[in-house]
Order: C-alpha cells, then structure tokens, then sequence
C-alpha cells in the first residue's frame, strides 16, 4: 500500500515537471515568431534579426563641389616655377631672419660663362675616358718648346745617379720625366697662343690674353 502511493506521488511529480516543460518551450516558441522578421530570413548566428537593432549606412559618395575645385586649363604647375617660389621666399627674408639663421656651410659656385657646346661635350669624353695613346704622343711632339723657354724641359738625373740606384727609383722617375713633358708641350701651346694675340697689338684681344 505504502509502495504504490509513494510511486503514484512520483508520477505525478514526473507529470508536473513535463507539464512545466511543455508550458517553457510553447513559450519560447511564441517568443521566436514575434522577433523573426516577415520574410522568415536569418539575421544573425542564431537565425534572429532584432528590430531594435539599425542597420549601418553606407556612405554616399563624395562629389565634387565646383567651388571648391579648380582646374587649371593649361595644364599642372611646371617644376621649374615651383622652384623659382621657393627660391623667391628664401630672397625675401630679411637680413635679421638671415643673420639669425647664420652662415650657409657650402658657399654658392661661381661660374664662368659657358663655353661652345662642341668643346665642352669632347673634353667630358676626354675626363671620362681619356685620349688615346697614340693621339697623345702625337700632341706631345706637336708643340715644341719656345727657344727661349728652355726651362720648362724636365730635368734629368745624371749618368752616375741613374746606375746608382735601383730599378724602380728609375722607372719612377722615368714616369715623371713623361708627365713634366705633357705639361710642358701644354704650357708651350699656351705661351704660343698668347705671344700671337700680343703680336697683334689689338686691344679687343686683351680679355683673351688676360683669360
């Protein structure tokens, strides 16, 4: 007798509790229509799209504002008109500004006038790469020495020197003896040049004997 009740108390609990059960998942149920959206579409990881929730705009895009934007008909700023504003500022300054900032360290360049493209672009080629040695002989023996400038020849050791030392003293030396000659059939070009503008005796010809 006591068996039986205590089992049918059980099955009535039980029934309670799938009672309750039943009572939170029509609830939960309802709940999930009410927030679902129209068209039944997923809004999110667990298939819910709140409403509450506002969806980002997207940013329209800018436009040009024709007040605000100029157009230049002939073209963008040249360079060189950029540089010389900039140089042009820096002429403004005044003398106190200029004596606060102090010294430049490396002075400004002064030029001589240009000389004709032809010559200038030949003795680039010359630094660069050199004459060759066969030209090079040939300018050497072109321009002898003045009569009276015999001492621009370079000197020479004596006989009794040269066997007294050894073999790389001479070849040394042999290769100075070879540069003094170079510089000394140029000096001799030079000198010729303007003993021939002297000669002359025009006065027009001066800057050039003074150059």
């Amino acid at each position: 007798m006591g068996k039986s009740r205590y089992r049918e108390d059980e099955e009535e609990r039980l029934a309670d509790k799938v009672t309750e059960i039943l009572k939170k998942m029509r609830k939960k149920k309802s709940t999930r229509k009410e927030i679902t959206s129209p068209n039944g579409e997923d809004g999110g990881a667990d298939g819910l799209t709140p409403k509450n929730i506002e969806q980002p705009k997207q940013a329209k895009p800018a436009t040009p504002n024709a007040n605000s934007v100029s157009v230049d008909q002939n073209g963008p700023t040249s360079q060189p008109l950029q540089k010389a504003n900039s140089t042009n500022s820096t002429d403004n300054l005044s003398e106190d500004v200029l004596n606060l900032l102090g010294q430049r360290i490396i002075e400004k360049r002064n030029f001589a006038p240009s000389i004709h493209p032809s010559i200038a672009e030949r003795w680039s080629d010359i630094i660069k790469v050199g004459l060759p040695k066969e030209e090079r002989a040939a300018l050497v023996k072109k321009y002898f020495t003045p009569e009276n400038c015999t001492f621009l020849d370079p000197p020479t050791l004596n006989k009794e020197v040269e066997l007294a030392v050894n073999e790389p003293t001479r070849a040394r030396d042999q290769r100075i003896v070879t540069r003094h000659s170079k510089l000394q059939s140029c000096v001799a070009s030079i000198t010729t040049t303007i003993s021939t503008l002297i000669e002359r005796k025009n006065e027009s010809e001066l800057p050039l004997i003074d150059g």
